[in-house]
């Protein structure tokens, strides 16, 4: 007498099937999104170059003194009548825009969509540079001090080891950067000297008070970050060169900070 075999699939084999469906569908769906986010990013930034292509056919026709800052801040008035374009173009993903002054471009809030301008000031990066060009002529290469290279300067160690006395040092040769933020309130960008050797660099909208910064420059990305309620930088000098508890909170606070954009010495909040 024949056996009987029972047609179908077995419990595993099902099972292996869902979880190969499951991690299918897992990829197709990041690909999906993937894609939707870059078709995003590409609209807005089609939506911007529409803009910027008005303004100067804007100029010719009225022969306007608006700067493009204020000609995008009157947009929705110059077009009223549809005049130059059939509707003002937005971002797909909600993002607000604004009109830099200098390079006349328009930014997104979202960073993402603004990574094709590379448009981001190096100020503080600058700055790090001279200090660290004034404190390398003073060492020799196996990075001690050049007792000789001081002397000739006039200076003492103190004066290159210690915060106030390197700036009063710095000021001798260069004066701060000075740049707004969206409201047009002035802020110094300066650095903190850090017993470690490294610069720390922050703006502040009043130097007679340098140690509440509302910017402050993370060097290890390159980025700004923003704190309305400012950061305390007063403590700094507690810190050594085998202890730095105090920075360490600091640049745990900036970073914890929104994400800010330094162009045409404007912080875009």
């Amino acid at each position: 007498m024949r056996k009987k075999y029972q047609e179908g699939f077995t419990l595993i084999e099902v099972i292996i099937c869902v979880c190969i469906i499951f991690i299918l569908s897992g990829l197709v769906i990041t690909r999906i999104i993937n894609a939707v986010e870059d078709a995003k990013t590409s609209t807005c930034i089609a939506n911007r170059k529409i803009i910027e292509r008005v303004y100067p056919i804007y100029q010719i026709k009225e022969s306007s003194p608006y700067t493009f800052a204020q000609f995008f801040a009157d947009l929705e008035t110059i077009n009223a009548d549809r005049k130059y374009l059939a509707f003002i173009p937005v971002c797909p993903s909600l993002g607000e825009y604004s009109a830099t002054a200098r390079s006349e471009q328009i930014l997104c809030s979202i960073e993402e969509h603004n990574a094709h301008l590379r448009i981001q000031d190096n100020t503080a990066e600058e700055l790090i540079g001279r200090v660290i060009g004034i404190l390398d002529s003073f060492k020799n290469p196996d990075g001690t001090w050049n007792a000789q290279a001081l002397s000739d300067a006039g200076i003492t160690q103190y004066q290159v080891t210690n915060n106030s006395a390197f700036r009063n040092l710095y000021l001798q040769d260069y004066s701060w950067d000075v740049v707004t933020n969206t409201a047009g309130q002035a802020q110094t960008i300066m650095f903190y000297l850090l017993p470690s050797g490294e610069t720390l660099v922050y703006a502040v909208s009043n130097t007679g008070q340098p140690w509440n910064a509302n910017y402050v420059f993370d060097s290890t990305t390159g980025k700004w970050h923003y704190s309305s309620s400012g950061i305390n930088l007063a403590n700094l000098y507690k810190d050594t060169s085998s202890s730095t508890t105090y920075i360490d909170a600091v640049m745990s606070q900036v970073r914890a900070s929104g994400e800010v954009l330094l162009m045409d010495n404007v912080f875009h909040n």
